[in-house]
């Protein structure tokens, strides 16, 4: 009787292991990284094949210095202080990642979406920025001094006290920006879009004639465009 007993409780714990198996494959290629341990999400990250992804995942100060990461889904992902220097990020997703402080010189950004990330107080001078996504990315106080953003979408974008002088912005999307106290000293906004434009504080008479084009007749009182 008690055998029996044991073997009916033996063969329960058996099938209940059946029925729920550990998960013991390895995570597919793309399939996004959600935890916040740097030196984990990193591994996890670079061990993909392109396209890579981490969505809000944990990569603070990782150094990805020449890494290809084109197509690579960084949504949300923290990368404050990071070393890109040299990496490929063509047509990559950066979506409202935090970029406080990181590297990008000689990066490639070529088709990469900005929209909402945090840009605040980098150096972008001379960086060619056209046609990207920049939709309500923080800008404030970048230096963006000859920069090419030639048909860049930089609606709602918050450029408050951001260098643009010099700056190539002809066919820019700057639809309700905040450019207040903004440089555009000889920044070329032939055929932008300034409307609902914040342009409290910035020097009328720099880069003036481009400002009356681009306001079509509106008065221009160094407030709203």
């Amino acid at each position: 009787m008690l055998r029996c007993i044991l073997f009916s409780i033996f063969a329960l714990i058996l099938l209940t292991a059946c029925e729920n198996p550990a998960n013991t494959q390895p995570d597919k290629p793309g399939t996004p990284i959600v935890t916040y341990h740097v030196a984990k999400d990193l591994d996890q990250f670079l061990g993909q094949s392109n396209p890579k992804s981490c969505v809000r995942c944990y990569l603070a100060n990782a150094n990805l210095t020449g890494f290809d990461l084109t197509y690579s889904n960084l949504i949300l992902a923290d990368l404050s202080g990071a070393d890109l220097s040299g990496a490929n990020l063509s047509d990559a997703d950066l979506a409202s990642a935090n970029l406080a402080g990181v590297n990008l010189s000689g990066t490639n950004l070529i088709g990469i979406n900005l929209s909402d990330a945090v840009l605040s107080g980098f150096d972008l001078s001379k960086a060619d920025l056209s046609e990207l996504d920049l939709v309500r990315s923080d800008l404030s106080e970048a230096n963006l001094s000859n920069a090419i953003l030639t048909g860049a979408n930089l609606n709602r974008a918050n450029l408050s006290s951001a260098d643009l002088s010099r700056a190539k912005l002809h066919f820019t999307r700057l639809s309700g920006a905040n450019l207040t106290g903004a440089n555009l000293a000889m920044a070329n906004l032939s055929r932008a879009n300034l409307y609902g434009a914040d342009l409290t504080g910035v020097d009328p008479c720099r880069g003036a004639n481009y400002l009356v084009q681009t306001c079509q007749g509106q008065t221009w009182q160094g407030s709203i465009c």
